[in-house]
């Protein structure tokens, strides 16, 4: 998309009006001052206004930014959500500056920022202390209700070119950037751009299944989406900030309206591209459980640089979950932060909250809107499989793998001794052979730390110890029954 820029003839300028609305990122709930005058600018005594179709006239407090400094050629960011980075001046809470109309949307919805008079009291009435001034709405349709009430002082006061003259912005628009960085001073909706949402963020988590261990992505797009150099980042309680490979999905691409399954039990339908193993993805944090447990998609930069997963804006989509939705300060939530700064997720502390019988986590919206939080899931529950549940390699059932698993393992294959409890169980590789590799298995997972996930066991074993399970894989050893 191209923009083209109309500058306006614009008064002599006075220092204050240096002060200008660079940017408002409906996202984020972000609104960016920039100095572009030479010179540094005391705030103290500065005051927003703003106004949407809930609350016009909104004013700010008038000793909300006494003793801020904007430098020259600086910005300073208000942040409407209050989640400003903390000991930073350049970013400030709005419980520190005052009151706005909120939240930031897509329209209707103005605002101002006003400076002192240098003798007596600030009037918002009077137009020539209006440092600058924006408006915007759906489709840039004007609105009679009031919402640019100020709009007529801009006017008069040479920061706005008409009191009906809107900036045209979409359901899916992002944020108001202005284009002229000369530091001109009258402006109209030619002067900014309107942004939208990167199309990649199309491809969100549409679901998660704790039991299967299957994680699903869904192309809510209307373009298919290359997904070559996008990678995983997962976190839980026993691995934080974990990052799929930088390869895993190159030359996988996800069709508009379709679906891609990652299965971390590594069973994924065979010569199906739109279900992938683990083990050609990379690695999760796991296994899949009721949490804590946070996740993170993130794609490419365009510029073809270095993807870095410090830079939120490049997070496709974020969800993290955890029993009863309690917060989680151990660093699970370790891209929580970076998914706000980036507009997928609403807030660091904010979990979903899952109990001990969750069976997965499930996205309710189906519009394909890019910020989510807790509220747009739903959490599944189910009856517990009837099946024995048991851990790959624990050859003895005691839930967790210990050296004697791996010995048992390999007396049973060499020396004939005792072996597992049931072939399935002792499968850790779930490649329906037991072999030595089984047994290298165990030893690489004792060493590694961790433990496989926990699988429904055979549906059912009969008298004769060698026939097979339901499933067609595996049968009872000679010596146990399942």
């Amino acid at each position: 998309m191209s923009f083209s820029t109309v500058f306006l003839a614009s008064p002599v300028q006075a220092a204050p009006r240096d002060i200008q609305i660079r940017s408002v990122d409906f996202q984020t709930g972000v609104v960016e001052l920039f100095n572009f005058g030479e010179t540094d600018q005391d705030l103290s005594g500065w005051r927003w206004c703003s106004h949407d179709d809930l609350a016009v006239l909104l004013y700010s407090s008038g000793e909300g930014l006494n003793g801020v400094t904007i430098e020259a050629g600086t910005s300073l960011w208000t942040h409407l959500n209050n989640d400003a980075p903390a000991e930073d001046p350049d970013h400030l809470n709005q419980s520190v500056v005052g009151d706005f109309a909120g939240p930031l949307d897509t329209g209707p919805y103005s605002l101002q920022i006003y400076y002192p008079p240098t003798k007596g009291s600030l009037r918002f009435g009077n137009g020539d202390l209006i440092a600058d001034h924006l408006q915007w709405n759906l489709d840039g349709a004007d609105d009679p209700s009031g919402v640019n009430g100020r709009s007529v002082e801009a006017v008069e006061g040479g920061t706005w070119s008409a009191g009906d003259a809107w900036i045209a912005t979409t359901s899916e628009s992002t944020g108001v950037v202005l284009l002229d960085e000369t530091g001109g001073t009258l402006h109209g909706p030619e002067n900014y751009a309107v942004t939208e949402p990167d199309p990649r963020r199309a491809v969100q988590i549409r679901s998660v299944n704790l039991t299967t261990g299957i994680v699903e992505l869904f192309n809510f797009g209307e373009t298919d989406q290359d997904l070559s150099g996008w990678r995983w980042c997962s976190h839980d309680d026993l691995a934080v900030k974990l990052y799929s490979s930088g390869e895993g999905l190159n030359g996988v691409t996800i069709e508009a309206g379709t679906s891609l399954w990652t299965h971390l039990n590594n069973d994924a339908p065979a010569d199906d591209p739109d279900h992938l193993n683990q083990s050609v993805v990379g690695d999760f944090a796991g296994p899949l459980d009721t949490g804590p447990y946070s996740l993170q998609i993130y794609y490419p930069p365009t510029d073809g640089g270095r993807l870095r997963f410090g830079n939120g804006d490049l997070i496709a989509d974020h969800l993290q979950w955890n029993l009863d939705g309690a917060d989680d300060p151990s660093g699970v939530d370790g891209r929580s932060e970076e998914a706000v700064e980036g507009g997928t997720w609403s807030a660091g502390d904010a979990w979903i909250a899952t109990t001990a019988e969750s069976t997965g986590v499930v996205l309710l919206d189906e519009t394909g809107g890019t910020l989510h939080g807790p509220e747009s899931y739903e959490v599944t529950s189910g009856a517990p499989d009837p099946r024995p549940q048991f851990r790959r390699g624990d050859t003895d059932d005691t839930g967790s793998l210990e050296i004697t698993d791996a010995v048992r393992v390999f007396s049973f294959l060499f020396l004939g001794t005792e072996g597992p409890r049931c072939l399935e169980t002792a499968d850790s590789n779930n490649d329906a052979t037991l072999d030595i590799s089984d047994g290298i298995g165990v030893l690489t997972f004792l060493f590694q730390g961790g433990n496989p996930p926990v699988t429904p066991g055979p549906d059912s074993c009969g008298s004769d110890p060698d026939e097979a399970d339901s499933a067609g894989d595996l049968g009872c050893n000679a010596y146990t029954s399942c």
